[in-house]
Protein backbone atom coordinates (compact mmCIF):
# COMPACT_ATOMS: atom_id res chain seq x y z
CA UNK A 1 0.00 0.00 0.00
CA UNK A 2 1.12 3.55 -0.81
CA UNK A 3 1.13 6.10 2.06
CA UNK A 4 -1.51 7.97 0.40
CA UNK A 5 -3.85 5.05 -0.30
CA UNK A 6 -3.36 4.04 3.74
CA UNK A 7 -4.30 7.79 4.61
CA UNK A 8 -7.58 8.08 2.62
CA UNK A 9 -7.99 4.36 4.13
CA UNK A 10 -7.30 5.67 7.78
CA UNK A 11 -8.98 8.78 6.83
CA UNK A 12 -12.52 6.83 5.89
CA UNK A 13 -12.64 4.82 8.84
CA UNK A 14 -12.28 7.63 10.71
CA UNK A 15 -15.28 9.55 8.86
CA UNK A 16 -17.29 6.18 8.40
CA UNK A 17 -17.21 5.60 12.77
CA UNK A 18 -18.52 9.00 13.53
CA UNK A 19 -21.36 8.32 11.20
CA UNK A 20 -21.91 5.14 12.63
CA UNK A 21 -22.01 6.92 16.23
CA UNK A 22 -24.19 10.16 14.51
CA UNK A 23 -26.87 8.32 12.35
CA UNK A 24 -26.77 5.10 14.28
CA UNK A 25 -26.34 2.96 10.69
CA UNK A 26 -24.13 3.51 7.18
CA UNK A 27 -20.64 4.08 8.52
CA UNK A 28 -19.65 0.18 7.30
CA UNK A 29 -21.72 1.11 3.74
CA UNK A 30 -19.84 4.50 3.28
CA UNK A 31 -16.11 2.74 4.25
CA UNK A 32 -17.05 -0.09 1.49
CA UNK A 33 -17.65 2.09 -0.96
CA UNK A 34 -14.43 4.75 -0.29
CA UNK A 35 -12.42 1.71 -0.37
CA UNK A 36 -13.88 0.54 -3.94
CA UNK A 37 -12.35 3.74 -4.93
CA UNK A 38 -9.08 3.19 -3.31
CA UNK A 39 -8.52 -0.57 -4.14
CA UNK A 40 -10.33 -3.42 -6.78
CA UNK A 41 -13.51 -4.74 -5.27
CA UNK A 42 -12.20 -8.21 -4.44
CA UNK A 43 -9.31 -6.50 -2.39
CA UNK A 44 -11.29 -3.62 -0.56
CA UNK A 45 -14.32 -6.10 0.71
CA UNK A 46 -11.74 -8.63 2.54
CA UNK A 47 -9.82 -5.14 3.97
CA UNK A 48 -12.76 -3.85 5.61
CA UNK A 49 -14.13 -6.66 6.75
CA UNK A 50 -11.08 -6.82 8.80
CA UNK A 51 -11.29 -3.08 9.82
CA UNK A 52 -14.67 -3.48 11.36
CA UNK A 53 -13.21 -6.10 13.37
CA UNK A 54 -12.20 -3.90 15.84
CA UNK A 55 -15.06 -1.72 15.77
CA UNK A 56 -17.06 -4.89 16.83
CA UNK A 57 -14.64 -5.68 19.60
CA UNK A 58 -14.93 -2.73 21.03
CA UNK A 59 -18.73 -2.68 21.29
CA UNK A 60 -18.26 -6.86 22.40
CA UNK A 61 -16.39 -5.38 25.49
CA UNK A 62 -18.23 -2.47 26.02
CA UNK A 63 -21.96 -4.32 26.21
CA UNK A 64 -21.23 -8.17 26.27
CA UNK A 65 -23.46 -8.28 29.34
CA UNK A 66 -26.41 -7.03 27.49
CA UNK A 67 -25.81 -9.87 24.87
CA UNK A 68 -28.83 -11.71 24.35
CA UNK A 69 -26.89 -15.05 23.39
CA UNK A 70 -30.29 -16.93 22.09
CA UNK A 71 -30.31 -14.57 19.50
CA UNK A 72 -26.03 -14.62 19.35
CA UNK A 73 -25.39 -18.30 19.64
CA UNK A 74 -27.40 -19.53 16.33
CA UNK A 75 -26.44 -16.11 14.77
CA UNK A 76 -22.54 -17.48 15.17
CA UNK A 77 -23.51 -20.80 13.71
CA UNK A 78 -25.44 -19.31 10.86
CA UNK A 79 -22.01 -17.51 9.85
CA UNK A 80 -19.54 -20.31 9.78
CA UNK A 81 -22.08 -21.63 7.11
CA UNK A 82 -22.43 -18.08 5.31
CA UNK A 83 -18.79 -17.46 5.71
CA UNK A 84 -17.38 -20.32 3.84
CA UNK A 85 -19.84 -20.81 1.09
CA UNK A 86 -19.74 -16.94 0.64
CA UNK A 87 -16.18 -16.78 0.60
CA UNK A 88 -16.28 -19.57 -2.01
CA UNK A 89 -19.04 -17.11 -4.17
CA UNK A 90 -16.65 -14.61 -4.00
CA UNK A 91 -13.79 -16.39 -5.15
CA UNK A 92 -15.85 -17.13 -8.24
CA UNK A 93 -17.05 -13.58 -9.01
CA UNK A 94 -15.63 -10.97 -11.31
CA UNK A 95 -14.56 -7.28 -10.26
CA UNK A 96 -17.67 -5.74 -12.03
CA UNK A 97 -19.80 -8.56 -10.61
CA UNK A 98 -18.54 -7.69 -6.92
CA UNK A 99 -19.28 -3.88 -7.50
CA UNK A 100 -22.81 -4.43 -8.71
CA UNK A 101 -23.84 -6.26 -5.91
CA UNK A 102 -22.23 -3.89 -3.55
CA UNK A 103 -24.47 -1.21 -5.48
CA UNK A 104 -27.40 -3.32 -5.20
CA UNK A 105 -27.19 -4.60 -1.39
CA UNK A 106 -26.82 -1.00 -0.17
CA UNK A 107 -29.80 0.47 -2.06
CA UNK A 108 -31.77 -2.41 -0.73
CA UNK A 109 -30.25 -1.68 3.21
CA UNK A 110 -31.28 1.97 2.29
CA UNK A 111 -35.18 1.39 1.12
CA UNK A 112 -36.59 -1.53 1.62
CA UNK A 113 -39.46 -1.00 2.93
CA UNK A 114 -39.40 -3.37 6.33
CA UNK A 115 -42.15 -5.93 6.35
CA UNK A 116 -45.27 -5.06 8.46
CA UNK A 117 -45.62 -8.34 10.36
CA UNK A 118 -42.59 -10.46 12.07
CA UNK A 119 -41.48 -13.27 10.77
CA UNK A 120 -41.33 -16.22 13.19
CA UNK A 121 -40.13 -20.27 11.83
CA UNK A 122 -37.83 -22.36 13.72
CA UNK A 123 -34.02 -21.78 13.57
CA UNK A 124 -34.85 -17.99 12.82
CA UNK A 125 -31.84 -16.69 14.10
CA UNK A 126 -29.62 -19.83 12.07
CA UNK A 127 -30.73 -18.86 9.01
CA UNK A 128 -30.31 -15.31 9.20
CA UNK A 129 -27.04 -15.95 10.54
CA UNK A 130 -26.26 -17.79 7.22
CA UNK A 131 -27.98 -15.96 4.99
CA UNK A 132 -26.76 -12.43 6.48
CA UNK A 133 -22.88 -13.69 6.40
CA UNK A 134 -22.75 -14.96 3.00
CA UNK A 135 -24.27 -11.37 1.57
CA UNK A 136 -21.88 -9.57 4.00
CA UNK A 137 -18.60 -11.89 2.85
CA UNK A 138 -19.60 -11.15 -1.35
CA UNK A 139 -20.62 -7.85 -0.63
CA UNK A 140 -19.08 -6.82 2.08
CA UNK A 141 -22.18 -4.97 3.87
CA UNK A 142 -25.31 -6.78 5.02
CA UNK A 143 -28.03 -5.25 6.95
CA UNK A 144 -30.13 -8.36 7.93
CA UNK A 145 -29.99 -8.90 11.66
CA UNK A 146 -29.32 -5.37 12.14
CA UNK A 147 -33.00 -5.14 10.72
CA UNK A 148 -34.53 -7.77 12.52
CA UNK A 149 -33.10 -6.67 15.86
CA UNK A 150 -34.32 -3.10 15.36
CA UNK A 151 -38.17 -4.36 15.23
CA UNK A 152 -37.99 -6.52 17.64
CA UNK A 153 -39.11 -5.56 21.78
CA UNK A 154 -35.25 -5.74 22.73
CA UNK A 155 -33.81 -2.82 24.30
CA UNK A 156 -31.23 -0.31 23.19
CA UNK A 157 -28.80 -1.71 25.39
CA UNK A 158 -29.48 -5.33 24.07
CA UNK A 159 -29.73 -4.63 20.35
CA UNK A 160 -26.37 -2.80 20.56
CA UNK A 161 -24.60 -5.97 22.69
CA UNK A 162 -26.40 -8.77 20.63
CA UNK A 163 -25.65 -6.90 17.41
CA UNK A 164 -21.73 -6.59 18.64
CA UNK A 165 -21.47 -10.20 19.56
CA UNK A 166 -23.19 -11.70 16.49
CA UNK A 167 -21.33 -9.17 14.57
CA UNK A 168 -17.94 -9.61 15.81
CA UNK A 169 -18.28 -13.60 15.50
CA UNK A 170 -19.08 -12.66 11.63
CA UNK A 171 -15.93 -10.87 10.97
CA UNK A 172 -14.04 -13.24 12.37
CA UNK A 173 -15.68 -15.87 10.32
CA UNK A 174 -15.44 -13.63 6.81
CA UNK A 175 -11.42 -13.21 7.19
CA UNK A 176 -11.59 -16.98 7.77
CA UNK A 177 -13.57 -17.09 4.63
CA UNK A 178 -11.38 -15.28 2.75
CA UNK A 179 -7.93 -16.90 3.93
CA UNK A 180 -8.98 -19.91 2.85
CA UNK A 181 -9.85 -18.52 -0.87
CA UNK A 182 -5.85 -17.65 -0.36
CA UNK A 183 -6.58 -13.65 0.24
CA UNK A 184 -3.10 -12.40 1.14
CA UNK A 185 -3.77 -10.10 3.96
CA UNK A 186 0.11 -9.34 4.54
CA UNK A 187 0.64 -6.27 2.06
CA UNK A 188 -2.34 -4.40 4.07
CA UNK A 189 -1.40 -5.05 7.29
CA UNK A 190 -0.46 -1.18 8.44
CA UNK A 191 -3.58 0.01 6.56
CA UNK A 192 -5.66 -2.60 8.44
CA UNK A 193 -4.06 -1.48 11.87
CA UNK A 194 -3.97 2.21 11.61
CA UNK A 195 -7.60 2.10 10.21
CA UNK A 196 -8.63 0.35 13.61
CA UNK A 197 -6.93 2.90 15.51
CA UNK A 198 -8.47 5.19 13.78
CA UNK A 199 -11.66 3.82 13.99
CA UNK A 200 -12.03 4.05 17.99
CA UNK A 201 -10.61 7.83 17.78
CA UNK A 202 -14.16 8.53 15.21
CA UNK A 203 -16.39 6.93 17.93
CA UNK A 204 -14.80 8.51 20.84
CA UNK A 205 -15.21 11.76 18.25
CA UNK A 206 -18.62 10.70 17.39
CA UNK A 207 -20.16 10.05 20.91
CA UNK A 208 -18.88 13.76 22.08
CA UNK A 209 -21.12 15.37 19.36
CA UNK A 210 -23.96 13.63 19.10
CA UNK A 211 -26.13 15.56 20.98
CA UNK A 212 -25.37 18.50 18.65
CA UNK A 213 -26.96 16.70 15.35
CA UNK A 214 -30.58 16.54 14.58
CA UNK A 215 -30.90 12.38 14.05
CA UNK A 216 -33.66 12.78 11.50
CA UNK A 217 -32.42 15.40 9.68
CA UNK A 218 -28.80 13.83 9.15
CA UNK A 219 -29.70 10.19 8.55
CA UNK A 220 -32.08 11.81 5.77
CA UNK A 221 -29.11 13.32 4.50
CA UNK A 222 -26.59 10.57 4.97
CA UNK A 223 -29.22 8.03 2.89
CA UNK A 224 -29.00 10.26 0.02
CA UNK A 225 -25.58 10.66 -0.22
CA UNK A 226 -25.16 6.70 -0.07
CA UNK A 227 -27.81 6.12 -2.32
CA UNK A 228 -25.77 8.44 -4.55
CA UNK A 229 -22.56 6.30 -4.24
CA UNK A 230 -24.69 3.24 -4.61
CA UNK A 231 -25.27 5.21 -8.14
CA UNK A 232 -21.80 5.76 -9.01
CA UNK A 233 -20.94 2.16 -8.25
CA UNK A 234 -23.61 0.56 -10.82
CA UNK A 235 -22.44 3.04 -13.24
CA UNK A 236 -18.71 1.93 -13.03
CA UNK A 237 -19.90 -1.66 -12.41
CA UNK A 238 -21.85 -1.58 -16.04
CA UNK A 239 -19.13 0.47 -17.23
CA UNK A 240 -16.35 -2.60 -16.38
CA UNK A 241 -18.68 -5.04 -18.15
Amino acid sequence: MSEFEIFLLVTASFASCILSVLAGFGGSILLVSIATIIFPANIAIPIIGAIVVGTELSRFLHFFVDINWNVARPFALGSVIGALVGAQTFALMSESMLILLLAIAILLILWLPAPKTKVNFPYLYLWIGIVHTWVSTVTGVGGILQGTMLRSDYTKRVVVGTLAGSLLTMTVMKIVGYLWIGFDFKPYLLGITLSIVTGFVGTWVGKRYIHIVSDQQFRFYLKWALTLVAIRLLWVALAKS
